[in-house]
């Protein structure tokens, strides 16, 4: 994971800050790597390097490059002098393992390990016995980055805060207004159907209710519980038994009342003829105050 962030960092300086530092292909040189010490703290690093570079270079008038990462020390020295980075501190870094790497001039023996180079040193091209890899300089491995100066810096984390808090406001706003936006759009899709569709709504529901009620009336006369048919059933019973005159009639939650006159009613014949219909469920008859009056109720089923 680490490798990949080195590298993630060393494409974004290229980026943003294209090394113009010149390469220096021809001066032979050898490499050193050492790790640092456990004890080392991190503010002693560049003394602990530099007492380093004097005890580790061979060449009293020879010249040096150095490179400090997170794992030790790269050093390159020669015996005349550097006329810019070393190849190999410029080249890209190569995966975990050994390597045969032609320069420019020179072809290199590499051990890699986690995109440190653990040991750089010549080897004779009359040696090599399968096909050794190119040089590439796409992302400098040994080469102090811009980047990395800049993140050692607080305004810079403080800015990369700000920027990060910017672009979630402007991902939340985006995000409500567009939300805003979609009700908005699906009120006005939903207002125009309503609109579009309005008339023939009115239309079906105006031929519902009057196919219920043209049912209704259809179906009223088969339906024993209304006013016409159990007086019409009564009435029949009434006229067996001779003239009878009704002087009220009252009908209230499928019950009838009628207040009737009559000299030749037979009581008890009466309710057993109409005790036989089968729509009436309740028939009762009891005398009124007035001569010859009588009440009579019948409940409908």
């Amino acid at each position: 994971m680490q490798v990949y962030f080195d590298q993630s960092l060393a494409f974004v300086d290229q980026l943003i800050w294209p090394s113009k530092q010149q390469r220096d292909e021809k001066s032979s040189s050898f490499y050193v790597f050492k790790v640092y010490p456990k004890s080392l703290k991190t503010k002693e690093i560049k003394q602990w390097a530099d007492l380093q570079v004097s005890t580790l270079s061979p060449f009293s008038q020879g010249d040096h490059y150095y490179y400090l990462s997170k794992k030790g020390l790269h050093l390159w020295v020669t015996a005349s002098k550097f006329i810019g980075i070393p190849e190999t501190a410029y080249q890209s870094a190569l995966e975990d393992g050994e390597h045969l790497v032609i320069g420019k001039q020179d072809t290199y023996r590499q051990v890699w390990k986690d995109g440190s180079m653990q040991s750089c040193s010549p080897a004779l091209k009359e040696t090599v016995n399968h096909q050794p890899l190119t040089i590439s300089f796409n992302q400098p491995w040994a080469v102090t980055r811009n980047i990395d100066k800049k993140l050692k810096q607080p305004n810079v984390w403080l800015g990369l805060c700000c920027f990060a808090l910017l672009c979630s406001l402007v991902w939340w706003v985006t995000g409500y207004a567009t939300i805003a936006l979609q009700e908005n759009n699906a009120e006005q899709k939903a207002s125009q159907l309503a609109e579009s569709l309005g008339e023939k709504l009115d239309l079906q529901n105006t031929l519902r209710n009057n196919t219920q009620l043209l049912s209704g009336l259809n179906n009223w006369h088969q339906e024993f519980e209304f006013l016409p048919e159990t007086f019409a059933l009564i009435a029949e019973k009434l006229n067996q038994q001779g003239k009878w005159r009704a002087n009220s009639l009252i009908w209230q939650n499928k019950t009838m009342e009628i207040e009737l006159l009559s000299k030749d009613l037979d009581i008890t014949s009466l309710v057993s003829e109409l005790e036989t219909i089968s729509a009436l469920q309740r028939v009762s008859i009891r005398p009124h105050d007035a001569n010859d009056t009588w009440i009579l109720e019948a409940q409908a089923k």
